[in-house]
């Protein structure tokens, strides 16, 4: 599982410094490094070391080590390559995969070298652990002849593995042991190949199955946890929003009253304000005709008591002359009285309308502040905004009866 887990949290492949399809002679060549390149060279190297320990007397030996000398030659430029990447160098990195790529073609397409996974290197192993020579021998019909090399040899070694070489070629008597067995092995190389592929991707499969299973819990968790604080969103909004609702239609219906109260109150407003007024300029009329009606009347009485002073006959006055002087003062006296009260009737009275229109508007402000909540609360403002509302004129303004009466008895003696 661990291998697993490695398999998947590796980094992606570095992109290749060549591609070169060698078909069924090797598949893909695609190294990424130059350490890729040159182990895959040095694997196959390996895999036909044992030609060069292999002593014959004819030449075909000398025509496989040819057709292997590009392999060797690519080592070389990828063993160079290899020291170009130390201290970095991309350009001559690049320019020995190039020749590498150029020499692999020629060795194992033009020379049709074979790969160390293909039936034919596998027969050639087969053969190599009975008779190594005859393995050499059998491989030499396989490479395509190249000038000065043609077949020669001495042993019967070499004979019998190039007679193989050949009816395997040719398929001149069917399909020999050997070759069945080279197969089989190549199949069975191939199916192991593919087992720890597929047991690398059962692994991974599995993981994958494991880490989504996980996942799908952590998201479904996720999930109830999202739709829990969702829902407890919506219903705090909801709350929150019916909470409004319900601040907003008391403000509205308080509002309303307000506005039919004032909408009630704007015609009482409008006659207090217009008596106030009214009141108001009288008084002022009135408190103009009070200092007035004072002056003139003391100068009347000033110059009737000069008149009847100045008039004495043996220093008595007459009782008539006494009697105008105190009639006209009475009266005068009576009159100034009366003028005072109706001054003092207007001033009363306006302020009286001023503090009605000053207890609507107040009343006003507090049923649009929600600050009336009950009935008795109006009432105690109502009763007395709409209490009848009085003249302000003092009874008894008749003419004062003792001093009538006293002139009169003194009339009569």
């Amino acid at each position: 599982m661990d291998e697993a887990r490695t398999y998947l949290t590796e980094e992606p492949p570095s992109e290749p410094l060549f591609t070169l399809d060698l078909g069924a002679n090797g598949g893909m060549f695609a190294p990424t490094s130059a350490a890729d390149m040159l182990s895959w060279i040095q694997t196959e190297l390996a895999f036909w070391a044992w030609i060069r320990e292999v002593s014959s007397n004819g030449n075909f030996k000398s025509a496989l080590d040819n057709a292997m000398a590009p392999l060797k030659q690519a080592e070389n430029r990828a063993v160079e390559a290899k020291g170009y990447e130390i201290p970095l160098n991309e350009s001559a990195v690049v320019d020995r995969a190039k020749e590498v790529e150029q020499l692999v073609r020629v060795a194992l397409l033009e020379l049709k070298w074979p790969h160390s996974s293909t039936n034919l290197a596998k027969a050639t192993e087969l053969l190599r652990q009975e008779d190594p020579l005859a393995a050499a021998a059998y491989l030499y019909v396989f490479v395509p002849a190249t000038q000065g090399y043609p077949f020669d040899a001495r042993d019967a070694s070499s004979w019998r593995g190039f007679v193989q070489g050949l009816m395997q070629r040719y398929d001149l008597a069917g399909v020999g042991t050997f070759e069945l067995e080279a197969q089989r092995g190549a199949l069975e190389q191939l199916r192991e190949k593919y087992e720890q592929v597929l047991g690398k991707k059962k692994n991974s499969i599995e993981l994958l199955q494991g880490d989504f299973a996980r996942l799908v819990g952590d998201i479904n968790t996720s999930k109830n946890a999202q739709e829990t604080e969702f829902s407890q969103i919506l219903t705090t909004a909801k709350e929150q929003h019916d909470d409004s609702i319900k601040e907003h239609k008391e403000e509205m219906e308080a509002l309303r009253r307000a506005f039919n109260e004032a909408m009630t109150l704007r015609a009482p407003v409008d006659y207090w304000q217009t008596k106030a007024s009214s009141h108001g300029e009288k008084a002022n009329a009135w408190m103009k005709w009070t200092f007035g009606s004072m002056v003139a009347l003391g100068l009347l009485l000033g110059l009737l008591a000069a008149w009847v002073f100045l008039t004495l006959h043996d220093e008595k006055p007459d009782a008539w002359k006494i009697a105008v002087l105190v009639l006209v003062g009475v009266l005068g006296v009576w009159a100034v009285r009366l003028i005072v009260r109706m001054y003092l009737s207007h001033q009363h009275l306006a302020t009286d309308a001023e503090e009605r229109v000053t207890m609507i508007k107040t009343y006003l402000a507090l049923l649009e502040g929600d600050r009336m909540p009950s009935d008795d609360d109006r009432k105690l403002v109502l009763t007395p905004l709409f209490r009848p509302a009085t003249d302000g004129i003092v009874k008894d303004e008749g003419l004062p009866h003792p001093l009538l009466e006293l002139f009169t008895r003194s009339q009569g003696k």
